[in-house]
């Protein structure tokens, strides 16, 4: 019987083939979308599933909280003290382990390259699923200073075919290691990506070793514990609170602690302070799978307005098969049936388009960052396959179920005594509500994709308040300071150099406390800068003066503030705030000047009180400005300074305005843009083919209609306004309805920026017009048409 109803179904696909091809089309696109990030959130969920017992791993979660009230974002990084904390005052915890970040050039001999690594105790490969492929015991070499396990990758670049154990790696601004072992690769994806780990208790002769025993560090490390079976979150959540108060009781800043679990970190919220840790934050993937469920929800519509004006034309078929002894559940199998055939030919045609999206989906930026891919390999995972096809055909009932009860409902002789457009009913009325939604998010989607391209276009014109033609960024990574700035000012293509620890805008922000008297402290952003930093990017100084070499050596005590920073401090004016005593970094601070207002950070946020101060073992990098008119003869100098004093690795040279237009926000609003403006292509494509099919079985359905008009002297523009009129009411009612939702969307959107474009009613107006000149022009191709029918041709058997 099944056999029968899909070779039934078949022939009525063929015998259809123009509304079949429009159905397939617009599902097609829709499951491609859909497909797409169902890969997406197939591949993070199969992230950490070869630790052993991965459900009894968790990661301590740190928020801090003011006395006088306001929270820090919640940070992915703990104190590194807690671990033994844990260990000794909660039961439940079975082991803990800590890790640290190193981002740094490990090179040996002539051979350098760029590394991630972490710090990392014993106890890591007894939490974690990780294995040796070469070397000794890791928890004991792993327990002595100096020692590092390497990867197999980075272990060939450094040596070669050459056997890395006993060698000697440099880790640039860290310290020398004796290679111990080799880690095997991970068997299955993991949020925890490095390509070496050097032993924890290298720290405690590092000059950042303090750090290690710091409670109000919440950015260098992350902790890690395995508990008990039995153990609950909650439980140890609250004995964490009670760690807190003994910490912090009295503090102006306390600390509290959460827990995360391993699987849930893939997917999971939005944290700061991530330690070699790069998973897809779970909000993301949810506006993902929000977007594709509108599209999604327009092919559906499409589907259901087109088997609807497809089923007046099909319904003495119906009649018949019902008169000859047909029951209704038979009818409703059959048509069920053929919706589910479209529905998987419709997904061999997804396929093909989301081998399309994928390459442009993870060059994204956001992607590239995290190093998250979906390979096509993850396509062909028969689990993955069983869930599409099963999404699949539950997309097709969905859609077929309405049409197949809504025709299999009518009665024979209500079909056989009547024209076949008679029976039924309110199905017009139907269509044309499905075609208003499917414009209204076309709206929608369109004026997103024009407002967020005219915010991006906004954001890299609008005035930073620093200057960027001219400039080149240099990384330096802290070495060689002077020797490198002397040479680079005696450039002769170079008119200035200065020195910091991040350019403005890079995205790297330290924070800390301003406090003067005895106000509330402030949180501020911090940079290290040399005398030079104001004059090379064109600050200007709002009172008092700026660093000079002559009176701010390199372990000056004054420091510079914004403008923001005086007025949250209580001064009344910024000359009112130099030569002011301030409390910054434990210390007493001279502010020796006020600088105007700049954007140091993205414009997603206000301008924030920042800290300028002289800090040499904080540079990262240099800002070259050039000679007006030199910036490549710069470049190549800067190239070759480079290549004499550092041979180990190449130099990064990069103009400050290319940075400063690429920076992390603007490509992650790029993408944004890419990914709204494909979902609204779609949206308009599906809306556009549902247009199209409606058209021509409505100029089908009254041909003989204009044929009579035609004959009594109905000229061609007032058959096309007859049968483009009901077209144009629906698309003026439509966007009457769709545009103040879409600035209401907008609007609110628009406002998470604290700098941005306004939501212009005229660009709203013009996405619904154009909308509707492309909407108008599709059913055009069909109006026209009809009007220069022969009414000869279609009354001849009247």
């Amino acid at each position: 019987m099944w056999f029968s109803y899909l070779k039934t179904a078949w022939r009525s696909i063929r015998s259809h083939a123009l509304f079949s091809s429009i159905n397939i089309f617009g599902l097609a696109a829709g499951l491609s979308v859909c497909l797409l990030v169902m890969a997406l959130i197939w591949d993070q969920v199969q992230y950490d599933r070869f630790h052993p017992e991965r459900d009894r791993i968790v990661r301590v979660l740190s928020q801090e909280v003011r006395a006088e009230g306001g929270t820090s974002s919640l940070r992915a990084a703990a104190p590194a003290p807690l671990a033994e904390a844990m260990d000794e005052q909660i039961p439940a915890v079975e082991q803990t382990t800590r890790i640290g970040q190193i981002r740094t050039l490990a090179f040996t001999g002539e051979n350098g390259v760029t590394t991630n690594g972490l710090y990392a105790e014993p106890s890591f490969f007894d939490v974690f699923g990780f294995e040796m492929k070469e070397g000794g015991d890791p928890r004991k070499v792993l327990q002595q200073p100096g020692q590092i396990l390497l990867k197999e990758e980075l272990a060939e670049k450094l040596f070669g075919g050459a056997s890395a154990i006993g060698q000697h790696v440099t880790l640039e601004n860290h310290s020398t290691f004796t290679v111990a072992g080799i880690v095997a690769e991970p068997p299955g994806e993991t949020h925890l990506t490095f390509d070496m780990l050097a032993s924890f208790a290298t720290l405690r002769d590092l000059e950042r070793g303090s750090q290690a025993e710091d409670w109000r560090n919440t950015w260098t490390f992350a902790v890690y514990a395995r508990i008990d079976d039995a153990a609950s979150l909650a439980g140890i959540e609250s004995l964490l609170s009670e760690i807190s108060d003994q910490r912090y009781d009295g503090r102006e800043v306390r600390i509290d602690f959460f827990v995360q679990k391993l699987g849930d970190i893939a997917l999971g919220p939005q944290l700061s302070n991530e330690i070699a840790s790069y998973s897809l934050s779970g909000t993301i993937v949810y506006i993902l799978a929000g977007l594709a469920l509108l599209v999604m929800l327009a092919a559906g519509f499409n589907y259901v307005s087109l088997s609807v004006a497809r089923a007046m034309s099909r319904s003495q078929e119906i009649g018949v098969r019902k008169t000859t002894g047909a029951r209704r559940g038979q009818i409703v199998t059959q048509l069920l049936a053929e919706a589910v055939m479209i529905a998987i030919l419709a997904l061999g045609l997804g396929y093909v388009l989301l081998a399309w999206l994928l390459p442009a989906f993870n060059h994204l930026g956001p992607m590239q960052m995290m190093g998250i891919e979906v390979s096509r390999s993850t396509l062909l995972d028969p689990t993955l396959i069983a869930i599409f096809a099963g999404f699949t055909v539950i997309t097709g009932l969905v859609a077929g179920l309405y049409p197949a009860l809504r025709l299999s409902r009518v009665q024979p002789a209500e079909i056989l005594s009547s024209s076949p457009g008679n029976s039924m009913g309110s199905s017009s009325r139907l269509r044309t509500g499905l075609a208003g939604v499917q414009f209204a998010l076309a709206i929608v989607f369109v004026s997103v994709a024009a407002l967020l391209a005219w915010q991006v276009d906004y954001m890299t014109a609008k005035d930073y308040g620093f200057k960027t033609a001219d400039r080149l960024v240099v990384d330096i990574d802290g070495r060689s300071i002077e020797t490198l700035r002397s040479e680079l000012a005696q450039a002769s293509a170079v008119e200035a150099v200065t020195l910091t620890s991040a350019y403005p805008v890079s995205g790297s922000l330290t924070g800390a406390d301003l406090k003067h008297g005895d106000a509330v402290p402030l949180d501020s952003y911090v940079y290290a800068i040399d005398a030079a930093f104001t004059e090379v990017l064109g600050i200007e100084v709002a009172a008092g003066r700026s660093f000079s070499r002559e009176q701010d050596p390199d372990s000056s005590s004054a420091i510079l503030i914004n403008e923001v920073a005086a007025s949250r401090l209580g001064f009344t004016n910024p000359a009112e705030a130099v030569g002011a005593m301030v409390s910054f970094a434990d210390a007493r601070r001279e502010v020796a000047g006020v600088v105007e207002d700049y954007h140091f950070d993205f414009m997603t946020d206000p301008i924030e009180p920042i800290v300028l101060y002289t800090g040499p073992s904080r540079f990262r990098q240099a800002i070259v400005k050039a000679r007006p008119g030199r910036m490549e003869e710069a470049a190549s100098q800067v190239e070759a300074i480079w290549t004499d004093l550092k041979p180990l690795h190449a130099s990064t040279v990069t103009p400050l305005a290319e940075l400063v237009y690429d920076n992390p926000m603007h490509r992650a609003m790029r993408d944004a843009s890419s990914i709204v403006g494909l979902v609204s292509l779609f949206a308009m494509l599906i809306s556009s083919l549902g247009l199209f099919g409606t058209a021509v079985h409505m100029v089908e359905r009254r041909r003989k209609e204009v044929g009579v008009r035609k004959a009594l002297g109905a000229t061609r523009a007032m058959l096309v306004w007859l049968l483009t009129r009901r077209y144009v009411l629906l698309l003026a009612g439509t966007s009457a309805v769709a545009l103040p939702v879409a600035w209401y969307l907008n609007r609110t959107w628009m406002q998470t920026f604290a700098y941005h474009v306004p939501v212009s009613p005229w660009l709203l107006g013009g996405c619904a017009l154009g909308l509707g000149a492309v909407a108008l022009a599709i059913v055009a191709t069909q109006t026209v048409r009809a009007s220069s029918t022969d009414p000869a041709a279609v009354l001849r058997t009247e």
